[in-house]
């Protein structure tokens, strides 16, 4: 198991103390918990009854800090399916002393077993209670139905909530309910499995990586559309992209030609797999100011019922101005994205401390796609120096102010110092200036000294 998956089981432990002499289980008894002792100790023993013997002999064990008490716990979770045949224990086990242990109950090893041991679906559904066995079903063969493969279906299902399946077991199951049912863990894996290769064929994402087209995916929300329901009206403004999983649609078009008196309609069928309003990419691609949105060209309507996932408008705008996709070009396109004009003032007068303090343009603007407007109006009055930009900053942004002012000086000859390498000195100049970093680096065993010598 990785880490995370070890982080899960710690969070499920409970302290358990048992007192001097007090039983622990007895030799037959089903196991209700593994234990992990950390103070004292317990003694182990079973009969043994050789032939001829009248009474049976005794075989003693003793368990100390850090020993386990019921592990094959463990192994049973990993390939039990029904949990109705919990393993019972051979041996009788009793405290020595006062005992302090960290208990991993049978009830919290079955919440987490759906985690940390991967299933098949027919497990899952059957370790589930009966109420909500069938709703899983239902899931399960939606899924089939939506072209995942068992294995994905397994880890999305992961992360069900039982008192939400609960809850709704009414409910129809489409891409909403499933969504509705699901820890964040299993949607995040649902929407890069529906998504994530189909936006690489897009021609405004085809030069993207695949953090930045994941950041997409965890913007996408499911939607569900009825049949005969009006997706937009001609001339409407495009609020959102969708890309349809299920059902279709039918954009229509007006098409007039001279000499007619009524125009006629073009169609278009629009199906699984295809997208609705993709031109909102090429919008956000170019737009400067975010106050000129697309209309459609098109009056589209379903016709069935259609699933899909949405992009919104409010969505795209924050990944851009954010920086997570399509980075601002220019000084203008990132001031003509500030509303509030003491704002853009503001803006204005820390490209112009950067101006002053040898910050080339490009680099200016990489650094300013991470500021908080609401930091700058927090502190709209407040001089512009290195402290107010700092803090108005995001990580990223002020990263690359510690590298512009401090890397390069660094690296100029120390006299009579030692070669510090390109590590050092990235180390230094990010932690130098992050809050709290002096304090840091004095309790690093001797590394603060080591560099203090240096860059005397």
């Amino acid at each position: 198991m990785n880490d995370t998956t070890l982080e899960e089981i710690c969070g499920y432990l409970k302290p358990k103390i048992f007192e001097e002499n007090e039983m622990v289980v007895e030799a037959g008894q089903p196991l209700n918990a593994m234990l992990i002792i950390i103070a004292g100790s317990m003694q182990a023993y079973r009969p043994i009854r050789d032939a001829g013997d009248a009474h049976p002999s005794t075989s003693f064990v003793t368990l100390n800090k850090y020993m386990f008490v019921g592990e094959q716990l463990l192994d049973w979770a990993a390939k039990t399916i029904t949990f109705d045949d919990q393993p019972v224990l051979m041996k009788t086990i009793r405290c020595s002393g006062k005992v302090k242990a960290f208990a991993l109950t049978v009830d919290d090893l079955k919440t987490l077993v759906l985690k940390i041991f991967p299933k098949s679906t027919d497990g899952i559904v059957k370790i589930a209670a009966t109420k909500i066995q069938e709703k899983l079903k239902a899931i399960f063969s939606w899924m089939e139905t939506n072209g995942i493969p068992d294995y994905v279906a397994i880890n999305i299902v992961h992360g069900f909530s039982k008192r939400k399946l609960k809850e709704k077991t009414d409910a129809e199951v489409d891409v909403n309910y499933v969504f509705s049912v699901l820890e964040e863990y299993g949607t995040r894996i649902m929407r890069r499995h529906f998504c994530m290769e189909t936006l690489k064929k897009v021609k405004e994402l085809q030069h993207m990586n695949d953090r930045e087209l994941g950041m997409i995916c965890d913007h996408l929300k499911p939607k569900v559309f009825e049949e005969n329901a009006k997706v937009v009206e001609v001339g409407e403004p495009l609020n959102a992209m969708l890309y349809i999983i299920a059902g279709s649609m039918q954009a229509d078009l007006s098409i007039t030609d001279a000499g007619e008196t009524a125009p006629s309609t073009s169609f278009d069928t629009l199906e699984k797999g295809m997208f609705v309003g993709e031109q909102l990419l090429y919008w956000a691609m170019k737009t400067e100011a975010f106050d000129d949105q697309p209309a459609s060209f098109k009056t589209i309507r379903c016709t069935t019922k259609v699933e899909a996932f949405a992009l919104t408008v409010d969505d795209l705008k924050t990944l851009v101005l954010s920086g997570d996709i399509f980075p601002m070009k220019s000084k203008a396109g990132i001031l003509k994205i500030v509303a509030d004009p003491k704002i853009r003032e503001k803006v204005e007068a820390i490209f112009l401390w950067m101006a002053i303090n040898n910050i080339s343009d490009d680099v200016a603007i990489d650094i300013m796609h991470g500021f908080s407007q609401n930091k700058l109006k927090e502190n709209i009055d407040a001089e512009v120096d290195v402290n107010y930009v700092f803090s108005v900053l995001d990580e990223c942004g002020r990263s690359i102010m510690r590298r512009h002012f401090c890397m390069e000086t660094l690296k100029k000859p120390i006299e009579s110092g030692p070669v510090i390498n390109k590590n050092h000195i990235v180390l230094v100049a990010t932690m130098r200036n992050m809050r709290g970093g002096g304090l840091l680096l004095d309790r690093m065993n001797g590394i603060e000294t080591a560099f203090s010598s240096a860059l005397k």
